[in-house]
């Protein structure tokens, strides 16, 4: 299926699509990061491997944007890594909080994917697993929904 977009008036800027494919590349990026912390020693020796600190790398996986050059770095490393794939729903979450200061937009994340899993639940939906892994926080589950 073909998606088209339409340019303003009324539809999507080109802005606001060059925006969505910026954030659609950090969540490719955070989760290969993720991927690769999960089997490695620690966020130091990845850090060393990809070539920047381990509080850049740190706050990258705190949802910070990272300055280019870091961001060229962790692009290259994840060029050797198998591709990982980035849900729709993740984006849209990274895409709402974007303007937000980088200690708020964690948090407002996690709470708009709460809101969002509560409504799957009133709808006796079954959370997708992206949306179960938003909702919580790094390896703690969140509260139940009511």
């Amino acid at each position: 299926m073909r998606l088209g977009f339409r340019l303003s008036p009324g539809g999507m800027t080109r802005g606001e699509i060059d925006l969505y494919a910026d954030e659609r590349e950090l969540e490719r990026l955070r989760r290969t990061v993720r991927r690769e912390l999960a089997t490695h020693p620690g966020q130091e020796a990845l850090a060393r491997e990809i070539g920047i600190s381990r509080i850049v790398l740190r706050r990258f996986l705190a949802f910070s944007i990272p300055r280019p050059a870091h961001a060229q770095k962790i692009r290259e490393w994840a060029e050797d890594r198998p591709p990982v794939w980035v849900p729709f729903g993740a984006v849209l979450l990274a895409t709402a909080v974007r303007d937000l200061s980088a200690d708020e937009r964690a948090r407002a994340r996690q709470e708009l994917a709460r809101v969002l899993a509560d409504g799957f639940v009133r709808a006796s939906h079954p959370l997708p697993a992206w949306l179960e892994e938003e909702a919580s926080v790094e390896g703690v589950a969140a509260p139940a929904l009511h």
